[in-house]
């Protein structure tokens, strides 16, 4: 009898993250029961409320605004991934999976990529560059079935 396969599914943007898991053809998603939130608030308003103020100019008598040296809303969803990343890189080295599909916006994407550790990487057998972390397992299944992932 053949080893079964073990899939895990990532499902991201740049606030949240869902595992799945699939243990073959036809056996469906099911929650891992790991969540990721970053508590991330809804507008760059909130993130920024206690932005900088004004400063003098070095020579001279003019002021100016003191603009940040990163976004800080950016900066969140960076370490969100690779949070994620460390996670799923652990799962990873204890061989709790076989295969690795990341399923996350094009942005949230990029970032998961580069975090993800080598072992972790180098079990990815799908992308898929949509925002569908809101989608319920049955409608996710459709989007990965199309795609030919969990086969």
């Amino acid at each position: 009898m053949p080893k079964k396969i073990v899939t895990w599914v990532l499902v991201a943007d740049g606030a949240r993250a869902r595992i799945y898991v699939n243990d073959g053809p036809g056996k469906g998603l099911k929650p891992v029961g790991v969540e990721f939130d970053a508590g991330l608030p809804h507008s760059n308003r909130d993130v920024m409320a206690d932005r900088e103020g004004r400063s003098w100019t070095a020579s001279g008598t003019g002021r100016h605004a003191m603009e940040r040296k990163t976004d800080p809303k950016r900066q969140i969803e960076q370490n969100f991934a690779r949070d994620v990343a460390q996670h799923v890189g652990q799962a990873a080295l204890e061989k709790k999976f076989d295969r690795l599909v990341l399923v996350a916006a094009p942005k949230a994407l990029g970032d998961l990529r580069g975090e993800l550790p080598r072992q972790a990487r180098d079990l990815i057998t799908q992308e898929v560059d949509k925002d569908l972390v809101n989608l319920a397992p049955k409608a996710l299944e459709k989007h990965l079935t199309d795609a030919e992932v969990l086969v």
